[in-house]
């Protein structure tokens, strides 16, 4: 699959997986938006160049209100 110039988005990417692929998917050159309930543990994920949502992978309303957020990607 080719990834430069396309918006992904990862939901629930704090885990180490979800950061690992989160920086592969940056480096390959696509538009990385990840989610997670903390925006401690989210923050190591701007480093490399992700872009952060708050939202509970979990929670209808939480991925209702990112969708809302986001519009089309």
């Amino acid at each position: 699959m080719t990834v430069p110039n396309r918006t992904i988005v990862l939901a629930g990417a704090t885990s180490e997986s979800g950061i690992a692929l989160a920086r592969a998917l940056v480096a390959e050159g696509a538009r990385v938006i990840t989610t997670g309930r903390s925006a401690e543990r989210l923050d190591p994920l701007r480093a490399f160049g992700a872009a952060v949502e708050i939202a509970d992978a979990t929670s209808l309303d939480d991925m209702t209100a990112l969708a809302s957020r986001l519009g089309a990607v």
